[in-house]
């Protein structure tokens, strides 16, 4: 009986890493871009600083390991953020964000080739501080500067500025002592939302259960920024997912259902993210005033033009 129990004990086990790790597939699957960051790089494995660039591209790196196609950059202004890279088994890059407001410090994937306005995107992200005050951005698009520049900040309220009309979604996580005991271990979610044409941006469907300090989350985003509905099977199940919308799973639990895109015009291709801390933690910097994250297991999957 010991067996037994044992085997479906093993069984069950490796039954839910295999869910926890599937992926979905559009209807209609396309190309698929994969980062690999298992690649051990020469020279050092972290870098720290203000005004910092680095981009790596085919036959070129630059700190980071070479993407499949386009560029991937990592970027700071000012408020000495730091990088480190991590190869092997536990491949990915930790960020710490800057000590100082208004200062973003970037990973970015730009210029992915033969990319479509129908595609997911899966990662994983391990945040975690000790700062009273952190946030970080992830945003999906089009190839613009705030893919490319590092100085070219997301637009988080009314505004005209250019970097709108690339952007396809964005969410953030946020942690400040003004959010209560939660603030501690929790982070809250927020969408960006921007209609296409319109200037006002809202944030919206508040959740601070899904984002916990210091653990890893798997996150999955499929996007239709095309004219017809397309449809994709993730876990044995198929979703519809409209024109003009995108899903959000977090931890194989989808958030918020259809939700709208944002001001990039309707059928253009996305082919270009980023995570980014855009604001200052709170105080000075330190080790005791730390906010940091980690990215691993990039992938995206295109459905066919």
């Amino acid at each position: 009986m010991r067996k037994i129990t044992t085997r479906i004990f093993i069984a069950l086990c490796v039954s839910s890493l295999y869910s926890y790790a599937q992926k979905g597939e559009w209807e209609k699957p396309g190309g698929i871009w994969e980062y690999n960051m298992s690649k051990k790089m020469p020279g050092q494995d972290s870098i720290s600083g203000d005004n910092l660039q680095f981009a790596s591209s085919a036959g070129k790196e630059a700190f980071l390991v070479s993407p499949p196609s386009g560029s991937a950059m990592v970027s700071s202004t000012k408020g000495n953020p730091s990088f480190i890279r991590k190869s092997g088994s536990n491949a990915g890059l930790k960020i710490r964000g800057a000590s100082t407001d208004g200062s973003p410090t970037k990973f970015a994937v730009s210029g992915i080739k033969d990319a479509t306005p129908v595609m997911s995107i899966s990662f994983t992200i391990k945040p975690d501080h000790n700062a009273t005050k952190t946030d970080w951005y992830f945003v999906l698009g089009k190839s613009s500067p705030i893919f490319t520049d590092p100085g070219t900040i997301l637009p988080i309220s009314k505004t005209g500025s250019s970097p709108n009309g690339h952007i396809f979604a964005s969410f953030r996580i946020q942690s400040n002592a003004s959010f209560g005991d939660k603030a501690s271990n929790n982070y809250r979610l927020q969408l960006r939302q921007q209609p296409e044409l319109e200037e006002d941006i809202t944030w919206t469907n508040n959740n601070t259960a899904l984002f916990n300090k210091g653990k890893s989350h798997q996150v999955e985003i499929y996007a239709n920024n095309g004219v017809t509905a397309q449809k994709y099977t993730l876990n044995g199940t198929e979703h519809t997912l409209p024109a003009r919308t995108y899903h959000l799973w977090i931890n194989s639990t989808q958030f918020g259902g259809n939700l709208p895109a944002n001001a990039i015009r309707r059928n253009q291709p996305i082919d270009a993210f980023l995570l980014m801390s855009r604001d200052a933690v709170a105080g000075t910097d330190g080790p005791s005033n730390l906010s940091t994250l980690e990215i691993n297991n990039v992938k995206v999957k295109y459905a066919s033009k």
